[in-house]
C-alpha cells in the first residue's frame, strides 16, 4: 500500500512536468537554480569594488593601501554615504563653480535630507558584505603579518641581532639574483625606475643593473619587515576607529528613532531595547584620536556649528530656533565644508560625522528656543534637528516662563538676579489652558535646575586630574582664559569620562555606571523625566503622591536637587511651595502678595481657613465653602525625609498673615 502512494506520488509529479522521467526534471531544476545563483553572484552590491580592493590590499600586505580604501572609500560608504567623500560628490563646490538652479535646488535638496531628516540620514543600504570585507582584511592582514614575522625569528633568530639579518640577507640575496637573472631587461627597467627611480642608462652592464636591484629590494624589504610590528598597531587601531564608527553610527541612528518623542526617549532602553548602543572612553578615543587629522577635522566643523549659533543669534536664541531656508541653509553647508577640509578636499564624510555627534551629544538643545517679546515661544526646529526631550531639558524654565507671558527680556532679568522679585509680576497668558506643561509659576527659576543633563558635554564632569569638577564642555570650549582642546587632541580627557565610580554626592554608586559616562547620562535624562512629569501636572495633594514616594525622593537627591536650609535655593522646598500654591488655588500675584505680606484680605493662609474673599470658590481638594485642605502631612513628611530643613519647615507651616517673624523669613527667600 505504501509503495502504491509512491507511484502515484510520482505519477502525479511526472504530470505536472509535462510527464518527463522525474530525473530529467530534477536535472532541469538543478541547472536552473545554479544559473540563478551564478546570476546572483555577479550582480554589483553596494561597496563591491571597495570590498575587492581591501581584501587584494590584504593579500598583497599593503598595510598604506588597505588603510586608505577602509577611511576614504569603504567607511564612508557604511554610513550611507554612496558617492565616497568628497563633498563636490554631493553638489557642494565653489562659489565660482556655476551650476544651473534646478540642479543646485537638486543637491541642497538631498543634502537637507541628510542632515535634517530621520529617513535620509538613517538610511543605509545593505552593505554587510562590505563591513565583513573590511573585518576580514584586516584581520587577515594582521594574522598573514604575525605569522610571517614568527616564521623569520625561526628560520634567522632574533631581529636584534644584525647576525640574524646577515643571514637573511645572504638567503635573500640568492633568491633575487635567481629571480631577476630570469627576466628580460624591460622588466628589469621598470623595475629599476619603481625601487631606485634612476635612469638604467648609466650602468655598464646588466649585471650591475641586477646588482643594484638586488641591494635596492633587500633594503626595502628589510624596512618593510622591521615595520611588521608598527604595522599590526596601526591595522589595530584602524580596527578600532572603524568599530567606534560604526558604533557612533548605530548611536545616531537610535537617537533619530525616539527624538519625535519625549517619553520615547527618556526611556531609550525600554523603547529600543536594553542592547543600544552606549559608547565609553574607548569609543570616544577610537573615534577622534586614532586617526587624528581626521578627528581634528570633525572637531573643527563640530565648533564651527556651535559657533553658527553664537555668531547669528547673540540673544542666545540660537541657530537651531527654526528650520533654515535655502540661502541660510546653502551658508551653513558652505561653512561646514570649508572647515572640514583635509588636504585641500572638502570632506562629506567629515561633515556628517560632526553633525552626528552634535546630535548624540544633544548639543542642538542648547541653541533651540527662543522667547519672543509677547511671550510667544519662538522654536519651531521640528525632531530630529532637535529633539523634543532636548528642547524641554534645556529649556524648561523658559518654556514656563513664556507660558506664563513673559518676555525673553524679561525672564533674562530674572535670571541675572537670580529670580529674586519674579513672583507677583506676571500672569497666565491663558489661565490653566497650558497648566500641565507649566507647573505652577511660583516655581519658575528654582526647581527645574535640570538643563545641565540635556546634553552629554555639559553633563559629564570629570573627576580627579587637572580638570576635576569641570565638564567636557568646559575643557572642550575653554575655561578660566585657558584655550579649548580639540577632542582630537591627546590629552583631550576621554579616559576620564569612565573614571572611578565611587559613590558621589549626586549619588552615583558602585551599580550604576562611572559619573561621567555616556551610560550614566541617559539614565539621568530618564530620571529627569519623572521630575519634569511631576513638575508639569497638578499634584493630588490630600494623597501624599508627589516628593513624598520613595522612588521620587531618591531621583531629587540623585539629581542633586535637595539642599535643605536654603529656602528657594533649594529645589525641593520650591516644589513644596508650588504644590501649595496649586492647593490653595492662587495664581501668581496672589502668592507673590501673600509672601511679601501685602494681601489683608487674607485671614489665615495655609490651614483651617476660609477664603473670606470668595467663600463659595471651589479650590482644589476642597467642597465650595470649605476649608483649605491641611498640607501639614505632607510638609512633616519632607521633613523627616531630610529634603526641607526645620526652618524650612517652619515657615511653610507657620506661614499665616500677621506672623512678624514668618513675613520677614518669606521677605528674605522670596
Amino acid at each position: 500500500m505504501e509503495g502504491q502512494v509512491g507511484l502515484e506520488g510520482n505519477d502525479r509529479i511526472r504530470e505536472l512536468f509535462g510527464k518527463k522521467p522525474l530525473a530529467v526534471e530534477q536535472l532541469r531544476i538543478r541547472g536552473e537554480l545554479e544559473e540563478r545563483d551564478r546570476r546572483i553572484a555577479s550582480m554589483p552590491f553596494i561597496g563591491d569594488n571597495e570590498a575587492g580592493e581591501i581584501l587584494e590590499c590584504s593579500a598583497k600586505k599593503d598595510v598604506d593601501g588597505l588603510m586608505e580604501a577602509v577611511m576614504e572609500e569603504a567607511l564612508p560608504i557604511l554610513e550611507g554615504l554612496t558617492n565616497g567623500c568628497d563633498a563636490e560628490a554631493y553638489g557642494i563646490r565653489d562659489e565660482r563653480m556655476r551650476i544651473d538652479q534646478e540642479s543646485e535646488n537638486a543637491n541642497y535638496a538631498n543634502l537637507r535630507n541628510l542632515f535634517f531628516t530621520k529617513e535620509g540620514s538613517t538610511a543605509r543600504g545593505n552593505t554587510s558584505y562590505l563591513s565583513d570585507s573590511i573585518t576580514k582584511g584586516i584581520s587577515d592582514l594582521i594574522k598573514s603579518l604575525q605569522k610571517e614575522k614568527k616564521k623569520w625569528i625561526k628560520s634567522y633568530g632574533p631581529q636584534e641581532d644584525e647576525n640574524s639579518w646577515k643571514r637573511w640577507q645572504e638567503d635573500k640575496r640568492k633568491e633575487l639574483h635567481a629571480y631577476l637573472v630570469s627576466l628580460e631587461h624591460a622588466k628589469l627597467e621598470e623595475l629599476y625606475k619603481g625601487q631606485v627611480g634612476g635612469d638604467e642608462t648609466s650602468f655598464g652592464s646588466e649585471e650591475d643593473l641586477i646588482e643594484t636591484l638586488v641591494e635596492a629590494l633587500i633594503k626595502s624589504e628589510r624596512s618593510r619587515i622591521e615595520r611588521i610590528d608598527s604595522d599590526i598597531d596601526r591595522l589595530n587601531a584602524l580596527k578600532l576607529h572603524v568599530d567606534s564608527r560604526m558604533l557612533m553610527d548605530r548611536v545616531f541612528i537610535e537617537r533619530q528613532y525616539v527624538a519625535h518623542d519625549i517619553d520615547a526617549q527618556a526611556k531609550i532602553d525600554e523603547t529600543l531595547g536594553a542592547g543600544i548602543h552606549k559608547p565609553d572612553s574607548g569609543h570616544w578615543y577610537g573615534f577622534y584620536q586614532v586617526d587624528r587629522e581626521w578627528g581634528d577635522a570633525v572637531d573643527r566643523v563640530e565648533r564651527e556649528i556651535i559657533e553658527t549659533a553664537k555668531r547669528f543669534y547673540p540673544d542666545g536664541s540660537g541657530f537651531f530656533t527654526r528650520n533654515p531656508n535655502n540661502k541660510e541653509f546653502k551658508e551653513w553647508v558652505n561653512r561646514l565644508a570649508k572647515a572640514s577640509m583635509i588636504d585641500g578636499v572638502k570632506r562629506i564624510d567629515v561633515m556628517l560625522a560632526a553633525w552626528r555627534q552634535v546630535c548624540i551629544k544633544e548639543l542642538t538643545g542648547k541653541f533651540s528656543m527662543s522667547i519672543g517679546p509677547k511671550g510667544e515661544i519662538q522654536f519651531n526646529a521640528t525632531p530630529p534637528l532637535v529633539s523634543e526631550y532636548s528642547d524641554w531639558i534645556h529649556n524648561a524654565e523658559p518654556h514656563r516662563a513664556a507660558e506664563f507671558g513673559w518676555s525673553w527680556k524679561t525672564y533674562q532679568a530674572a535670571r541675572r538676579s537670580d529670580w529674586t522679585g519674579q513672583l507677583g509680576d506676571s500672569e497666565r497668558v491663558s489661565p490653566f489652558r497650558i497648566a500641565s506643561k507649566s507647573g505652577h509659576p511660583a516655581g519658575i527659576g528654582h526647581v527645574l535646575e535640570v538643563s545641565r543633563f540635556g546634553n552629554f558635554m555639559d553633563f559629564c564632569e570629570l573627576k580627579g586630574g587637572k580638570n576635576n569638577g569641570r565638564s567636557l564642555w568646559d575643557v572642550w570650549q575653554g575655561y578660566d582664559g585657558k584655550p579649548g582642546l580639540s577632542q582630537a587632541d591627546l590629552n583631550f580627557p576621554w579616559v576620564d569620562t569612565d573614571a572611578s565610580n565611587e559613590k558621589t554626592d549626586s549619588g552615583t554608586g558602585p551599580d550604576e555606571a562611572p559619573p561621567g559616562s555616556f551610560s550614566l547620562w541617559l539614565v539621568r535624562r530618564g530620571q529627569v523625566a519623572a521630575i519634569l512629569r511631576s513638575c508639569q501636572t497638578v499634584p493630588d495633594l490630600n494623597k501624599l503622591d508627589s516628593i513624598s514616594t520613595n522612588f521620587d525622593l531618591r531621583v531629587w537627591i540623585k539629581l542633586g536637587l535637595v539642599r535643605p536650609g536654603e529656602f528657594m535655593g533649594n529645589p525641593v522646598y520650591a516644589k513644596i511651595l508650588s504644590d501649595i500654591c496649586w492647593g490653595l488655588g492662587l495664581d501668581t500675584n496672589a502668592i507673590g502678595k501673600l509672601l511679601k505680606g501685602q494681601d489683608k484680605d487674607v485671614n489665615e493662609l495655609m490651614f483651617g481657613g476660609t477664603n473670606p474673599r470668595k467663600p463659595n470658590e471651589v479650590l482644589v481638594g476642597t467642597e465650595p465653602g470649605g476649608n483649605f485642605p491641611s498640607f501639614l502631612p505632607y510638609i512633616r513628611h519632607a521633613l523627616y525625609a531630610g529634603v526641607i530643613s526645620a526652618e524650612e519647615y517652619e515657615l511653610l507651616s507657620g506661614l499665616r498673615y500677621g506672623d512678624p517673624k514668618t513675613v520677614k523669613a518669606a521677605r528674605r527667600v522670596v
